[in-house]
């Protein structure tokens, strides 16, 4: 018999050949412990802008189990199949329906990109309670890798961009940055630093990124290059696009026709330096994603028909949310406009996400999402001469 409590196991009798008992209730292979370990000393410290209209970061469990989302989904005509107020538990956002359709995986009658998570319009903006603030994370080894990596993600209510260019905006966003990890001993170091950005992100070294040697709400003891004595990673966010940036990087900047009718620009607004004021996204809550898994093909409750695919949390350390397959919000609806809102980070749509990759490079993030939103006349980084703003 193996007993286990936490990370010490024990046995009644010699096994052979021998076995370890780890603490893993996401079923990765990766210890919880060591997971939380990794998340709590690289913790970062989150830079706001002033013209950013979030109150503070959102907690997407709290908006599902308190109903403040409608689940909707559309046939392909299209056509409104399902309209209902999601309440009650996080896992009352898997729905199954005698259409042939389920928010874990895929049915004949509608696709995963027809799921809608309609935001209840007065949360849209606003901050979790104090002490429910959360800071998700995500940390994984690859099999054959010697390196760890621990990706923190963020959520946002609503991504608004009508103050550069009008009726630009739709709701949720998940925004996040990657840590690469080399374990020397018992110590884990980074040695580079994925940005998302907007266009495909951007790979740092970790002597390029600027660290504290705590994640307390300030510049004070701020250094360009890590150590130590200085393992909390700073992190600029663009006001109301919410894109990730070290700092000094050069921002994100968008000149176009919107499918030849409207002339639009935009630039991401960071703050870089605390001129006038020293405003921050606070988090007082780590809260672990997990994993999720894929299921071949699975039938469909009530209507026999099998589904090509189902999602599912991987243990009962994953979060049930993760696995939905649908979109997180409503959006302007002009698709000349904006882009639809996201998917949840850990959905399979190739490096998108970058949930169980690493891209060093330029290769990550939202690519051909500009392309979509319009035809460009100037797409560039450049030096944000406003910076403060």
């Amino acid at each position: 018999m193996i007993s286990a409590s936490n990370t010490s196991s024990w046995v009644s009798y010699n096994l052979y050949p021998e076995y370890e008992v780890i603490f893993d209730t996401d079923h990765d292979y990766l210890e919880d412990n060591i997971e939380l370990e990794i998340a709590e000393k690289f913790k970062p410290v989150l830079h706001k802008h002033s013209y950013d209209l979030q109150q503070g970061l959102a907690n997407l469990e709290n908006y599902i189990v308190d109903g403040k989302f409608n689940l909707k989904v559309w046939t392909d005509q299209p056509q409104l199949a399902f309209d209902q107020q999601v309440s009650g538990d996080s896992s009352a956002l898997h729905k199954w329906y005698i259409w042939h359709w389920d928010t874990y995986g895929k049915g004949s009658q509608s696709q995963a990109e027809q799921y809608n998570l309609n935001l209840n319009n007065s949360y849209r903006y606003s901050a979790a309670p104090t002490g429910q603030r959360p800071l998700y994370y995500h940390v994984y080894k690859n099999e054959g890798e010697s390196y760890y990596y621990v990706q923190y993600w963020y959520y946002f209510g609503m991504n608004d961009l009508r103050e550069q260019i009008p009726d630009t905006w739709h709701e949720s966003d998940w925004e996040h940055v990657s840590i690469r990890l080399i374990k020397d001993g018992d110590t884990y170091i980074p040695d580079k630093v994925n940005f998302y950005l907007h266009d495909g992100g951007k790979t740092y070294s970790d002597s390029q990124c600027w660290w504290s040697s705590t994640n307390s709400l300030s510049y004070n003891g701020i250094q360009q290059g890590y150590d130590e004595s200085h393992t909390h990673l700073h992190i600029w966010i663009a006001a109301n696009a919410h894109a990730s940036y070290n700092r000094y990087s050069r921002v994100y900047s968008v000149v176009g026709w919107v499918f030849g009718s409207l002339y639009r620009t935009y630039k991401d607004r960071l703050d870089y330096e605390p001129s006038n004021y020293d405003l921050y996204f606070n988090y007082d809550t780590l809260i672990k994603l997990g994993e999720i898994s894929k299921q071949a093909t699975i039938k469909c409750p009530d209507s026999g028909y099998t589904l090509s695919f189902h999602c599912y949390p991987t243990g009962p350390g994953s979060k049930h949310w993760l696995a939905y397959r649908g979109r997180m919000g409503d959006y302007d609806g002009d698709p000349g406009a904006a882009p639809p809102p996201p998917f949840m980070p850990a959905k399979e749509v190739g490096l998108s996400h970058e949930w169980r990759s690493f891209t060093v490079g330029n290769s990550f993030g939202n690519n051909g999402d500009v392309n979509y939103i319009v035809i460009i006349v100037d797409l560039c980084w450049i030096i944000d001469n406003g910076v403060g703003d």
